[in-house]
């Protein structure tokens, strides 16, 4: 497999991105990870010059540079040095680590480079394959997401990994689902990891299928199937402590939210909300958290969820349109026009008409209904009914265990 995301624009864009002092240096790096993984053991016998490299070596380890960085690169030039015996699992796993490095600092091109050079230089190994497919995921890098994760899934058979199998599955799923809009590839592929993880006793990779199956059927407009697959996941989830819970809840309650069962929607948002500390993750769940309260009629919590928000650096809150018309909603539950005004218009002038497009009509529809003085439609009556309450309860005890 050659790299996707590894080429002459994407090369310039990681000269680019990093610090002028580390930029050169790691590229040379990775070019030279690259041209070692995409040689035949055998091939690997004169690629590259040991004393040169070795002296190379002992410069990068005298750099005065984030050790983050410069270790990594030097276990790189290190191994690569030793030519066809180097470690694909040290190259590899050095690749991760610059990678984190990377991601840390918001360095993409860098670390969507790194993680691909891993699952190449190990290519027998699964989680590395995966690893790369999920981050191009997670930066809407549709093609080569699709490639990477189902190299991981096919690994992952051929090893025998059904632990990894189902993993894979489960982000093709969610690429499906989230990425491409495709909704019922989304189904299919979960359900195909559900059956995976059911035959294998494999406990939390079944909460994380009936996670996103939820998700997914609730979508689909399929109520009393989402129903189950929520119920079963909270479930696990809650045998398990599994460290997605916050999320499983965070989901379920929006879905209550949005179908006017406002009560245990706002009762789950508040246990939740202490659980996520990363900044566009708290905007997220602070918007949710803001409509269900306006949903309730409570304009106390809804104006101390807000000012929460407000107080997040501009940055943050830009970057999550949906959250703001989350927002901009509540404030109209209240009738308080000026701020969902504001809200709203926010969302359209900032977001980006060729990217952005569908979150940009959805502010428009927004606005349009806050001029009208017209409330957003709901569903329910706001109390939500008699398992909603069941099963809110068990998830705050949960939460809060």
């Amino acid at each position: 497999m050659k790299p996707l995301t590894v080429g002459g624009e994407a090369g310039a864009t990681i000269v680019r991105e990093l610090p002028q002092e580390v930029a050169l240096t790691t590229w040379q790096t990775l070019s030279s990870v690259l041209l070692w993984a995409g040689q035949e053991p055998a091939w690997r016998g004169d690629l590259f010059e040991v004393t040169a490299m070795r002296e190379w070596e002992e410069r990068l380890l005298r750099e005065e540079w984030d050790p983050e960085l410069r270790d990594p690169l030097a276990v790189l030039v290190g191994e690569l040095a030793r030519l066809e015996h180097g470690s694909p699992q040290a190259i590899a796993q050095a690749c991760l680590c610059v990678t984190d490095w990377a991601t840390e600092r918001c360095y993409w091109a860098t670390a969507i480079a790194f993680a691909e050079a891993a699952g190449l230089s190990w290519p027998e190994q699964p989680q590395y394959a995966w690893t790369a497919g999920r981050l191009m995921r997670a930066r809407g890098l549709v093609r080569e997401a699709t490639a990477w994760l189902k190299r991981a899934e096919r690994v992952a058979v051929h090893k025998r990994d059904r632990d990894l199998q189902a993993r894979a599955l489960i982000s093709q799923g969610n690429l499906h689902a989230f990425v491409g809009g495709d909704l019922r590839k989304a189904l299919k592929a979960h359900g195909d990891a559900l059956r995976i993880a059911r035959r294998h006793g494999l406990r939390n990779r079944e909460g994380e299928a009936m996670h996103d199956l939820f998700v997914v059927t609730w979508y689909l407009g399929r109520s009393r199937e989402a129903e189950e697959y929520a119920a079963g996941a909270v479930e696990i989830y809650k045998s398990s402590s599994h460290p997605r819970l916050p999320a499983l809840a965070h989901d379920i309650a929006t879905s209550w939210a949005a179908e006017g069962c406002y009560g245990p929607a706002l009762q789950v948002l508040e246990a939740a909300a202490a659980q996520f500390d990363e900044p566009s993750d708290r905007l997220q769940v602070l918007a949710s958290l803001a409509f269900a309260a306006a949903g309730s009629g409570n304009a106390v919590a809804f104006s101390a969820v807000t000012g929460e928000i407000q107080s997040l650096p501009d940055p943050v809150v830009d970057q999550s349109g949906a959250a703001l018309l989350d927002v901009a909603r509540g404030a109209a539950l209240l009738a308080d026009w000026a701020l969902a005004e504001q809200l709203a218009s926010r969302v359209v002038e900032r977001s980006h008409p060729w990217t952005e497009g569908r979150l940009r009509d959805i502010a428009h529809d927004v606005l349009h209904d806050v001029l009208r003085r017209q409330t957003p439609a709901a569903e329910g009556t706001g109390h939500g009914h008699p398992r909603a309450a069941r099963l809110a309860g068990e998830i705050v005890a949960a939460l809060r265990a």
